[in-house]
């Protein structure tokens, strides 16, 4: 089973311990949160929005407002494959579409739980399924909740 929710950030926590149904929410040594017991979940937030994630499995979602990138090219380049940068340079709207890379990356790399302290250019996620830490990840875009925001979830699994 998997459950997204877009909350408001003050929303959270109520959120959290619905989910966990009296279960304590520790954070592991990476700091993610994780039910005693219970379901996986990832938290997102951005801005005055924030996203849970509830899944059987890993998972992992990132949420981002929109906003003008410093150094696209140098994010881009520091994030994406080679095969990633090709497809970027031929967006009408570069920003937004690094914005989307970013969000499933991050999306992926939370649900693995390396966070983005990974080396992230080493991860494709063009398709809707990506290989990283030995492991697939089924990815799918989210509707943006509000105007220009982007988001992503990810969860281990394999397609059907």
């Amino acid at each position: 089973m998997l459950e997204v929710r877009i909350l408001a950030a003050g929303a959270v926590r109520a959120a959290l311990t619905s989910i966990a149904a009296g279960a304590p929410i520790v954070r592991d040594e990476r700091g993610k949160p994780q039910i005693v017991g219970g379901p996986h979940v990832n938290l997102a937030h951005s801005g005055p929005l924030a996203l849970i994630a509830r899944a059987d499995v890993p998972v992992g979602v990132d949420l981002e407002a929109p906003r003008r990138l410093r150094n696209p090219d140098g994010l881009a380049r520091r994030i994406c494959t080679p095969r990633e940068l090709e497809w970027w340079a031929d967006q009408p709207d570069r920003e937004t579409a690094l914005l989307a890379l970013w969000v499933r990356k991050e999306a992926v790399a939370k649900a693995e739980g390396g966070g983005i302290a990974t080396a992230l250019s080493g991860l494709e996620v063009l398709s809707p399924v990506a290989v990283w830490g030995g492991r697939r990840w089924l990815l799918h875009d989210l509707t943006p909740p509000a105007p220009g925001f982007q988001a992503a979830v990810a969860w281990a699994g394999d397609p059907d």
